[in-house]
């Protein structure tokens, strides 16, 4: 099996990971956006954090089972 890796990106309003192998070929990728309450303009920096880090998990758990761990 070929080396994959794994990139996380999370920005002000979505939870993002994918795999791609060695040569660069997207092999899967998941996002989330983040929820924001009714009548809010935005997140607290706080509030964004806790959100990413309770969806990470999940996300990476959807991308393809024979590249995760």
């Amino acid at each position: 099996m070929k080396a994959a890796f794994l990139g996380i990106d999370t920005s002000c309003y979505t939870t993002s990971c994918a795999l791609v192998d060695e040569s660069g070929a997207l092999l899967g990728e998941e996002r989330k956006l983040l929820t924001v309450k009714p009548g809010r303009r935005g997140l607290q920096q706080s509030e964004m954090v806790f959100q990413h880090t309770r969806a990470l998990p999940q996300l990476i758990e959807q991308l393809p089972a024979q590249y995760t761990l």
